[in-house]
């Protein structure tokens, strides 16, 4: 029926199945990395989507201009909405707004037609 003893049988499957748990172990470990790469591109695809918008931080008092920041700044309380500088237009066409010293949004803003905006030196 067999043409080997079982002790050779025996040997053979254990063979296999110490095979089988190295590949098993490799294969963890490949998850585990592309899991990490994964997570690191969602991160890295969050974080460009918000340095290339813009954020308006509303003024604590009525005599304080609002606060124009670039999306990532942090140098502004969480923000609510993010804005594209073409959504910006109307924004900032029925607001006075003043730029953040801090992230300096204003050359994101080159080359678009935008309302004057002051700068926030010496404040």
């Amino acid at each position: 029926m067999h043409d080997q003893s079982p002790a050779e049988r025996l040997a053979k499957h254990q063979t296999v199945k110490a095979w089988l748990i190295y590949q098993l172990h490799q294969t963890e470990k490949e998850i585990a990395k592309l899991e990490k790469e994964t997570a690191e591109r969602e991160r890295m695809k969050e974080a460009s989507y918000r340095e290339r918008r813009f954020t308006i931080e509303p003024a604590r008092t009525e005599d304080e201009p609002d606060r124009l920041h670039r999306g990532g700044c942090r140098n502004q309380p969480p923000p609510v909405d993010f804005h594209l500088p073409e959504e910006l237009l109307s924004e900032l066409g029925q607001r006075q707004v003043a730029a953040c010293a801090t992230c300096n949004p204003l050359p994101g803003l080159r080359g678009r037609w935008m309302p004057r905006i002051e700068s926030d030196e010496g404040a």
